[in-house]
C-alpha cells in the first residue's frame, strides 16, 4: 500500500522527488504509462499560484504579457498538453471498456 509523500518545508526538494515518484507509482499501476508524466518546466510561479490557490494558467494569465517568463509560458502549455493527453486517455479506456 502506498502512503502519501510526507510534506515539510524543510525538505522542499526531497519532498518533490517523493511527490514525482508517488505520481509515477499511481501511473505505473494503472497502467497509463510514466510517459504520461513528463518532466514539468520548473518556475516560481507554480509556489506562487499555489500559495494564491490559483491554477498555474490563471495566475500567468493575470500577468500582463510582457512580465510572462519564458518558463511559465513552458509549464503552462506542458501541462495543458498533460491535461489533453490524460483525457485522451481516459475516453480511450472508456471507449475499450464500452462505457
Amino acid at each position: 500500500m502506498m502512503t502519501e509523500p510526507s510534506r515539510g518545508k524543510g525538505k522542499a526538494s526531497a519532498s518533490k522527488i517523493k511527490i514525482n515518484n508517488f505520481a509515477k507509482q499511481l501511473l505505473e499501476r494503472a497502467q497509463l504509462g510514466t510517459k504520461l508524466l513528463p518532466e514539468i518546466k520548473r518556475t516560481k510561479s507554480f509556489s506562487d499560484a499555489s500559495e494564491k490557490r490559483l491554477p498555474l494558467r490563471v495566475f500567468v494569465e493575470q500577468k500582463s504579457e510582457s512580465k510572462r517568463t519564458n518558463s511559465e509560458k513552458e509549464a503552462v502549455e506542458q501541462l495543458s498538453n498533460l491535461t489533453e493527453e490524460i483525457i485522451s486517455r481516459i475516453d480511450q479506456d472508456e471507449s475499450r471498456r464500452g462505457n
